[in-house]
């Protein structure tokens, strides 16, 4: 299964978010946006509808942390992401409901899970998800530190669920490596790609070591 290193944009200003995809545009493949509501997660980003107002030059994804994240889905559509996730902890009960909300779009549906959030809660439907985002921090902003039980519950989910497994949070050089190794294929990275001087250095680097523990 193909491995990637998605960057990671978590953001207030809209002008960052362009000027961060502006920077990573000839290198990924893929990128993720960051939305929080300052309800689901203490913090706030950028409003999703904002980034209508800006040229998003490579494709993305959209990471909702947010409550009824079904209201921000139209929105998901209207700006062409190719993939959303959404919280379990955001709808408990209404899952089923708001995948089948979700399947009236166009773009890949993924559930994300909090690290203390039991895996079993995928129980029933993970056979209609596309992907699945294991949190290796608990969200709402960057830099926090890696939470080491995440690298045993991707091993967990992969043992039942043949698609794509992304990670988000804390991920950096230093932990690609057992990632990759535990079934992740996706790998948002913020802050260790961002704040390298040589952005394009920097992800060449992570996806060499991504796709070199990947053919060992």
């Amino acid at each position: 299964m193909l491995i990637r290193i998605i960057p990671a944009i978590l953001e207030k200003d809209v002008a960052e978010v362009q000027r961060k995809l502006d920077m990573v545009k000839y290198v990924a493949e893929l990128v993720q946006i960051d939305i929080a509501d300052g309800e689901f997660v203490n913090s706030t980003t950028v409003a999703l509808a904002a980034l209508k107002n800006i040229t998003i030059p490579v494709p993305v994804e959209i990471h909702l942390m947010v409550k009824d994240p079904q209201n921000y889905f139209q929105t998901c559509a209207d700006l062409g992401a190719q993939r959303v996730f959404w919280h379990y902890e955001a709808v408990g009960n209404d899952m089923k409901a708001v995948l089948e909300r979700a399947g009236e779009f166009s773009f890949a549906c993924g559930i994300a899970l909090n690290p203390e959030t039991p895996l079993d809660v995928l129980s029933g439907v993970l056979e209609r998800l596309d992907a699945v985002l294991v949190m290796g921090v608990t969200p709402g902003a960057q830099g926090r530190p890696f939470v080491p039980e995440t690298l045993q519950r991707i091993k967990t989910l992969r043992s039942a669920f043949g698609g794509p497994i992304a990670v988000d949070g804390a991920v950096s050089e230093k932990n690609i490596a057992a990632l990759v190794a535990a079934g992740a294929t996706d790998l948002a990275v913020g802050s260790a790609l961002f704040r390298a001087e040589d952005i394009t250095k920097k992800y060449k680097e992570l996806q060499e070591l991504a796709h070199a523990t990947r053919n060992i």
